[in-house]
């Protein structure tokens, strides 16, 4: 068994892609699903300074979020802060991943929060499909050019794996039987804080997590689960 445990989780949606992959957005009743955007005002950045917010070690992560059968999507919150405030715009995104094969892709999206502090609005008009390399590293996907500007309400960053064909890899149960998996999965850190929103249906914060009897997650015992997400910004 490996050393790093996966959990996986799935997502609630099937998107379209570009040439390579094709599909359909749908609700959970099998029709096209509506995006809801937020008005956003849209400034030019001057970019002389740059900061990165949430900077994190990836040789320190060892729990990880992927697809299953049950379907979820992800989501960190950010809290608007004095990193924030000095440099507002939204450069990119940068994810722990990990990846098995070569074709992967993920969809993020960044969203603001509704009156109870859930994800809700689309703030960038455009289906973010980004490709992601094999193995495990810090994924950076650039989202400059939409000169997004994060307001004094924070942001959320949205997760949701594609199962699709190009994400699919093979699996092996302990009696060698073959099963159907997806990358990439999302790596997490133990946190003091609640940062993490998992949808199944409905928006829900995530919990403190059970101790598991692994030992080289035992810094997650009882401790809130965090993406391994940071947010590189500029102003």
């Amino acid at each position: 068994m490996k050393e790093k445990r996966l959990a996986w989780l799935v997502l609630m949606i099937g998107f379209s892609l570009s040439a390579q992959v094709k599909g359909v957005v749908v609700d959970e009743n099998n029709k096209l699903a509506q995006i809801q955007l937020k008005e956003v005002q849209i400034e030019k950045p001057r970019a002389s300074i740059t900061n990165e917010l949430d900077k994190f070690d990836k040789d320190k992560v060892h729990f990880y979020y992927g697809l299953a059968i049950n379907q979820y999507s992800l989501a960190k919150f950010f809290v608007f802060n004095d990193t924030i405030k000095q440099t507002p715009f939204l450069k990119s995104i940068i994810i722990n991943t990990q990846a098995f094969n070569r074709t992967t892709s993920v969809r993020i999206r960044v969203m603001a929060a509704d009156e109870d502090g859930n994800p809700e609005t689309d703030l960038i008009n455009e289906n973010l499909i980004f490709k992601v390399k094999k193995g495990n590293r810090k994924s950076k996907f650039d989202v400059s050019k939409h000169k997004l500007k994060i307001d004094e309400d924070g942001v959320f960053v949205v997760i949701e794996l594609l199962k699709i064909k190009d994400n699919e890899y093979d699996m092996y149960y302990v009696n060698k039987k073959k099963y159907v998996n997806y990358s990439p999965a999302i790596g997490a850190l133990p946190s003091e804080k609640k940062t993490l929103w998992i949808y199944n249906k409905e928006w829900k914060k995530g919990v403190n997590r059970n101790p598991y009897n692994y030992e080289n997650q035992r810094e997650y015992y009882n401790k809130f689960i965090e993406l391994a997400i940071s947010l590189e910004l500029t102003n």
